[in-house]
């Protein structure tokens, strides 16, 4: 009887369903590392985003190399356009198949968020370990 409700009333979650909330999701966190490994490589999106820096001022905002903080947006951005490939097969087949959940579970969220997530708990516990306890603390009244 609830079965016979549920896909009566169309409130059964098909795959073009979860694909089409999952590439809009995705679409956007997209956007997000994108825009942050632009300002790590580049150096210009800076607070004042109608302020044209000067050649000076972005040598002074850019480091050349690997940071942490470019890794862990590169591996963001991987991991959505891997995302972003299962869950736009799945919207447009409306199947899911073993290849969508490879590149799901396995290789956007077992390989590559796994490994950002590690990243930016070591480079955390190293940005705590060197912190002073109190040291934003001011004494008012001794």
């Amino acid at each position: 009887m609830e079965a016979s409700f549920a896909v009566e009333s169309g409130s059964v979650l098909t795959s073009r369903n979860a694909g089409i909330v999952g590439i809009s999701i995705t679409v956007v966190l997209w956007f997000i590392a994108s825009w942050r490994l632009l300002y790590h490589y580049s150096g210009v999106c800076g607070s004042d985003f109608f302020h044209r820096p000067s050649d000076d001022e972005v040598q002074y905002l850019r480091t050349d190399g690997l940071t942490t903080k470019r890794v862990v947006h590169v591996l963001l951005w991987i991991t959505m356009v891997v995302e972003g490939v299962a869950y736009a097969d799945m919207t447009a087949s409306n199947t899911t198949n073993p290849f969508n959940y490879a590149l799901l579970d396995v290789i956007g969220r077992g390989v590559l968020e796994f490994s950002t997530y590690i990243i930016v708990t070591i480079f955390w516990f190293i940005v705590t370990s060197r912190a002073r306890a109190g040291a934003s603390e001011k004494k008012i009244v001794f």
